[in-house]
Parts: C-alpha cells; sequence; structure tokens
C-alpha cells in the first residue's frame, strides 16, 4: 500500500518493481497501477477496494447481517494522498468510512481495555511488520468524571493521549527477506545464474521468508529450491551470522523510529514504563538485538497479541463511538505525525519587486487532531491559499514542503465592499482550518468579518436597555437602574456595534498527486460488481461442477459393490442400478466434453437428472431406518388416547350420577365429589373417531409392510405415521391440560343460608320489641 503515495516517474518506482514481480503500469493522474497479463489495469485504490470488499464478506457472514460501516487502520505516517486514497477505496467498495485510526493509536486502545491507570504512565508501542517500523509514545491516564445527571454515578475514564510517534519504511520484514534472497542468489552456482529468470527470483524471495521465520529461533539453516531453473535444483546452507552482517546497516533504522518519537517531548527512554512489541518483525532476533540495546531487556514487553491488537483495539474505538454498545469510557487524542503548512501570495511585492509568498505553520508536529484553527487575512481581492505537509526524512530530518490542496477564496471584494459601506473600518478575511481524525487537512469555511453600527430600529431597541451582548462592542455592561436608563434615554444615542460576518466561496482544486474522480468511482465501482459477480458465477459453477462430479462418482462406488450387504443393492431393483449406471457412464463423459463448460444450472439439472433415478432408493432406506420408531410412536399415542377415553367416560359417569343425587333428594346432607375435568361427548367422539381413524390405516398395512421386500416402496410411511400421531396426541393434550372442578353438595349452601338469614329476622324482632 505504499506505492499510493508517490508518482509513477518518482524515484522509488525501481525499489518497488525489484521487490516484486507484479508488473506496474500508470494512471492518467500519473499514479501506480497493477497491470495484469491481460492487459488490464488496477489502480491501487481499486485493489485496495477489492480487499476491503471482501473483509466485508467476511464481517457479513460472521455478523449473520451485511456490513457497510467501516473503520480502517493505517500506518501513523501515511500523507494526505495516501489516506485519501484509502477514503476512495472505501467509497468504491461501497462502504461508509466512519474515520481513520493510526495503528499505532488502536494498539494503545487494545492495551488499555483490560487496565486501570491510576497514575499516569508513558508506554512506547514499537510495531515493526513487512512494510516498515513505526514507534507511538503514548500516556496513559484513569481519572474521574463526575457525573451530569443526578441519578448517575461517576465514571472512570480512561484518558489515552499519543505524545510522539517515528517511522521508518525501509526498516521492514520485506527488505529483511529481501537481503537474505541476496544472500541466496550470490550463492547460486555461476552456472546456473546467468540462467535465472523472474520465476526463479520469485522461489528464492519465498524460501528467503521461510529461513527468516527458521534463523529466528536456530542459528543455521539448509536453504533449498527444488526446479530453480528448469529441473535443475538449488541447494545451500545459511548461517545467522551471515544474516546478521548482512543487515548490521539497518540497525540503527530499527532505531531511530523510538529516538524520533520521545524527540521534542519531555519524556527521555528512563521514563517510559515498557516497550509494547506489535508486528511480526518483532520475532526476529535482529530487532529483538536492537531493542534490547536501546531500552534493555527489562522494559521489552509481549502484553498484547502481537499480530491482532491493532485490529483488536479499532473494533473496540469503534464500538466506543456507536451508541448500540456500551463501552469502557475511554477518550482518545491522538497527534499530527507531518507539520500542515499554509501558504500564499502577499498583496505586497518583496524589495526584489517579485511576489512574496508567506508560508505559516497551522498544526505542528505533535499537535491533537480534530482541531480547527482560524486564520485571519487583511485582504479586498480574492486570492488562493495553498494547505500541505512537510515531508519527513530518514532519522527524523525536516523534509520539503509538499502541497496538496490549493483553495481560492473568491467573493471577498464584494463582501468587503458591503461591510465598509456600513461603516466598517476593521473587515478582513477568516479562514477556518481542519485537521481532522483522520488526518486530513483542510479548509472548511471562510467569511469576511467586520464590526458594523447598527442603526436599525432593533439596533436602538438593544441600544435603549444598554444590554451588552457577544456580537456587540463598545459598550459597558449596565449597572444603572430603570430611572437612571430613563434619563439616559433623552440624550442622543451612537448606534451600537456588532461583529458581522458574509460567507464567501471556497473552491478547491488538488495539487501534485489527483484524488479519484467522481467518475472514475463511479467506473470503478461498476467493474468492482462486475468482477464480484464474475467471480460468484464462477464459485458458483465450481461448486456446481464439484458437487456433481462427487455425487457420479458416490453412485459409481456404490454400484461397484456386488456385495450382498450392500443397503444400495438392497434397496433397489437390478432394473434400477441398470438405469442408474447408464445415465453415470453418460454424465460423466459429458463432464469431460461439453459439460467442462456448462454452466452451473445446468451443471444442477444434471445433477437433479440422475438423483431423481436415485430417490426412490434412498426413500426406501431411510423408511426402513426411520418406519419402525414411528409405527411404535403412533401406537404409543394411540394407547395413551385410549386411557384418556376411558378416564373421561368414567368421569362423565360419576359427575352425572352425583348431579341425580342431589337433584333427587336437594335437602340431603351429601359427600363433596372429588375434584375432576368434565369433558363433553362431542370431545370424546373426537379422540375416540381419531382412534378408529388410525386403528384401520394400521390393521390394513401394517401385515402388508411385513410381508414386502426392501426394493419395494413402504405402504406405512413415517412422514404420514409421525403427522397421525401428532395430530392424535396434540388433541389429547389440550384436553388433558383442562382443570378439574370441585363440585360441592348444594344442600349444605342451602341450609346454611337459610339458617343465618332466620338468626337475623330473629335480632330483628327482639329490637322491636324492645322499642
Amino acid at each position: 500500500m505504499l506505492i499510493f503515495r508517490v508518482l509513477f516517474d518518482s524515484g522509488t518506482t525501481s525499489y518497488y518493481t525489484s521487490a516484486t514481480q507484479i508488473a506496474f503500469g500508470h494512471t492518467s493522474r500519473n499514479t501506480f497501477a497493477a497491470k495484469r497479463p491481460n492487459g488490464d489495469e488496477y489502480a491501487v485504490e481499486e485493489l485496495v477496494a477489492m480487499q476491503l470488499d471482501y473483509v466485508r464478506e467476511l464481517a457479513s457472514s460472521v455478523a449473520g447481517e451485511s456490513v457497510r460501516d467501516i473503520l480502517v487502520t493505517v500506518p501513523g505516517y501515511f500523507t494526505q494522498f495516501q489516506r485519501q486514497a484509502v477514503i476512495d477505496a472505501t467509497e468504491i467498495a461501497g462502504m461508509k468510512l466512519i474515520t481513520l485510526v493510526n495503528d499505532g493509536t488502536a494498539i494503545a486502545v487494545n492495551y488499555a481495555m483490560t487496565r486501570q491507570f491510576p497514575t499516569r504512565e508513558v508506554h512506547m508501542i514499537y510495531d515493526s511488520g513487512a512494510a516498515a517500523t513505526r514507534a507511538t509514545l503514548v500516556s496513559f491516564h484513569t481519572t474521574t468524571v463526575p457525573a451530569v445527571k443526578k441519578s448517575a454515578k461517576p465514571e472512570n475514564v480512561t484518558q489515552i493521549t499519543v505524545l510522539g510517534s517515528g517511522f521508518d519504511t525501509l526498516a521492514s520484514g520485506t527488505e529483511l527477506t529481501r537481503r537474505i534472497q541476496d544472500l541466496l542468489v550470490s550463492k547460486v552456482p555461476s552456472s546456473l545464474k546467468s540462467e535465472l529468470i523472474d520465476r526463479s527470483y520469485a522461489k528464492l524471495a519465498k524460501e528467503a521468508e521461510r529461513i527468516k521465520a527458521i534463523l529466528s529461533v536456530n542459528t543455521d539453516v539448509n536453504a533449498g529450491v527444488e526446479g530453480l531453473v528448469g529441473d535443475r535444483d538449488f541447494k545451500t546452507r545459511l548461517e545467522r551470522k551471515e544474516f546478521d552482517k548482512a543487515t548490521e546497516d539497518l540497525f540503527w533504522r530499527f532505531q531511530q523510529p523510538m529516538l524520533d518519537a520521545i524527540d521534542g517531548t519531555d519524556v527521555g527512554l528512563a521514563d517510559i514504563e515498557s516497550v509494547i512489541l506489535h508486528g511480526g518483525n518483532t520475532r526476529v532476533p535482529f530487532v529483538q538485538t536492537v531493542l534490547k540495546s536501546t531500552v534493555g531487556s527489562a522494559k521489552i514487553a509481549t502484553n498484547v497479541n502481537a499480530d491482532e491488537a491493532c485490529v483488536l483495539g479499532t473494533a473496540f474505538y469503534g464500538a466506543s463511538l456507536s451508541r448500540q454498545f456500551r463501552t469502557k469510557p475511554i477518550k482518545v487524542q491522538d497527534a499530527v505525525v507531518r507539520e500542515v503548512f499554509l501558504s500564499y501570495t502577499a498583496e505586497n511585492k518583496g524589495k526584489d519587486g517579485n511576489p512574496r509568498t508567506i508560508t505559516n505553520v497551522v498544526f505542528p508536529v505533535r499537535s491533537a487532531t480534530g482541531v480547527k484553527k482560524t486564520l485571519t487575512f487583511k485582504r479586498k481581492q480574492d486570492f488562493d491559499v495553498v494547505v500541505g505537509f512537510k515531508e519527513i526524512e530518514p532519522a527524523g530530518q525536516p523534509g520539503a514542503n509538499v502541497p496538496t490542496l490549493q483553495y481560492t477564496i473568491s467573493g471577498v471584494e464584494a463582501a468587503y465592499n458591503n461591510l465598509t459601506e456600513r461603516g466598517a473600518t476593521d473587515a478582513a478575511v477568516k479562514i477556518t482550518v481542519l485537521y481532522s481524525e483522520s488526518g486530513l487537512a483542510s479548509i472548511t469555511e471562510a467569511a469576511v468579518v467586520g464590526t458594523v453600527k447598527d442603526d436599525s430600529f432593533t439596533g436602538k431597541i438593544k441600544n435603549l436597555f444598554a444590554g451588552s451582548t457577544s456580537t456587540t462592542t463598545g459598550t459597558e455592561t449596565s449597572t444603572a437602574s430603570v430611572s437612571e436608563e430613563t434619563k439616559v434615554e433623552d440624550e442622543p444615542k451612537e448606534p451600537v456595534e456588532k461583529l458581522e460576518s458574509i460567507p464567501i466561496t471556497v473552491t478547491v482544486e488538488p495539487v501534485t498527486v489527483k484524488p479519484v474522480s467522481l467518475d472514475e468511482k463511479k467506473a470503478a465501482r461498476k467493474r468492482l460488481i462486475a468482477l464480484n459477480a464474475a467471480a460468484s458465477t464462477k464459485r458458483e459453477r465450481e461448486e456446481a461442477f464439484n458437487n456433481l462430479e462427487g455425487f457420479l462418482y458416490r453412485l459409481r462406488r456404490l454400484l461397484s459393490d456386488d456385495s450382498d450387504e450392500s443397503p444400495f443393492n438392497g434397496f433397489s431393483t437390478p432394473e434400477e442400478r441398470s438405469k442408474i449406471e447408464e445415465a453415470v457412464d453418460a454424465a460423466m463423459e459429458w463432464l469431460d466434453g461439453p459439460g467442462s463448460h456448462a454452466n452451473a444450472k445446468e451443471l444442477w439439472a444434471k445433477r437433479d437428472e440422475i438423483e431423481t433415478m436415485e430417490k426412490p432408493i434412498q426413500h426406501r432406506y431411510k423408511e426402513a431406518e426411520t418406519g419402525p420408531q414411528a409405527l411404535k410412536d403412533l401406537q404409543q399415542a394411540m394407547f395413551a388416547a385410549k386411557l384418556f377415553v376411558s378416564s373421561a367416560k368414567e368421569n362423565r359417569t360419576k359427575i352425572e350420577a352425583f348431579n341425580k343425587l342431589v337433584e333427587s333428594d336437594p335437602d340431603g346432607d351429601h359427600e363433596p365429589l372429588a375434584p375432576m375435568a368434565e369433558f363433553t361427548e362431542k370431545e370424546i367422539q373426537e379422540v375416540e373417531s381419531l382412534m378408529a381413524e388410525n386403528e384401520v390405516y394400521l390393521n390394513e398395512r401394517v401385515d402388508t409392510q411385513k410381508s414386502l421386500p426392501k426394493h419395494v416402496d413402504p405402504v406405512l410411511v413415517t412422514s404420514e405415521m409421525n403427522s397421525r400421531g401428532m395430530k392424535m396426541q396434540n388433541t389429547v393434550h389440550k384436553l388433558t391440560k383442562r382443570k378439574p372442578k370441585v363440585r360441592a353438595a348444594k344442600k349444605a349452601q342451602t341450609s346454611s343460608t337459610t339458617s343465618s338469614a332466620k338468626t337475623e329476622e330473629t335480632a330483628k324482632e327482639k329490637v322491636k320489641d324492645e322499642l
């Protein structure tokens, strides 16, 4: 991904062409493009979009839903060109970018996820991978933030602040592999060396990668490449001391990022709590030696996942930005890696008569990101402003200024005249410059601002009450009483002054490296969709082909088994096997011929055609496996229904007898009937009807099924028996859930009520007599 930071004709072209066997072309923007053998060219933004699209598919598969929002982790040293290219890639992939996250910051978030920092701690994150080596100086501190609402509790918030960073793009795993590859090339016999081709170098590079991993734990290794040139092999032996000697000039490059990270801060190497390692390159003994000689072995920490901490931290940071997740409270403050400048041509010419270019640093190195700054220009005419960054050379040396965007500020004269005609004497142009969380510097707005006297009716009303506001100047806050204000009203009043802002037009034009245009994004998006469709079609076709081929081989294996124990032979007739065998042979011949170019639909159709012949055999076999248990379940359901009917009829008989007894002797003292459920005659008949229907079904088929051979379709089918059994079981279960009713003797209730009434009547008569 480093290659899209430079133009195609830059001096780094040779390095990348030597490090890979990929052919390079250039786009209409004069940036890198990868060439395919068929002549197609893909800009780097398109290649990154393909990777993002693939990652989105994986994430959607795991999440079980479509994933559209994305956070992308980028190296902290990425320039504005590179960051814009990543943003363009996300748009081509059809995704919504939440923000770009510097990799060192993401690792810091991962480190802080499970830790508290009662006191301020400073750690250095050393990330060395295939592309570069980065060092990020980070401070951690957990503070208690008072609750905003009365019902809420104070919460502990972990503040993560990036203090500084350093990097070197040559100190990388790729460069170490290339050095080993050069060692291998030097050991190739002269008789073979002159015959080496691109394929040979690719094999040596692959072997060099393997050797680098082995030398991480061993002092020597046997190296070899089969078929280095034609059918001739290459073998040699490589010792770690040879590797160390070949990379000794890289020692300072792997060390310098740490020194650059602390340079300009109040932190020294002795103040660092630990150096947190990340990246596969940190396992290489050479890199370990650099670290130990710089900070000492005691401070080297391996307390994060060296391969996944970056992505885990990014995911956690993304969750903390969303309202859908509740996470540990964190606040992240990143820092500017390259200073951002703003330059413009002064109105007054220099002493030599030539235009003067004024350059000001807007965002210095290590200043906070996500910040807006407002700059004031005493200009009366339209003018141009260039925003750019200062390149960083190895060992932290400042480089050249690189312009990124040129802004034209127009409409200045009209706005300036508008304000001056209204009495403004200090009108000026104010420009707002933003350095976003994603590391992009841009001018967001511009306006001509001036203080004017407001003699309108509204202004006079404001002046009458002499109240000071944030938009007025030249007036004092009123502290006089109402009578004093009334007295002042008779005196002549000066118009109130207020600050007025008139927005003006800002247009932007890219400089040096142009971003992907809207039309190019649309074309790239269409091409990506077409490629995805083609890949999907190819994948479906291959899946269908492999499925059909595997299906045919399985049938051929079954047909070739002549043993009596073979279930396939037992549940099929000779005619069926002969017909299937002919179809399989024809399909295999078709696959070797026209079928080799058939699409997925044709391949599935061919499989369905033969599977239709096999299905009856499969059906018989499965019924032989599941039929006996289904029959047993149905018989058990019928038995349970029979018990229910018997119990329901018995309950109904007892209830009817009890009711007749009460009706025949209403005044008798009867024992209450035990609680029992009551069912209607219709409900009992419904269950009996199902039982009778199933008895007929089984009586007609059970004996027949027993006499049938295996290769004949069964008359008792599992699905039907299960359906009948479930219907009967559900009907009975619904009735048995009914709660029993308690039936007490009616006479006892009547006698008690009558006795109570008589007692009350007697009491009333006694009271009446006494009166």
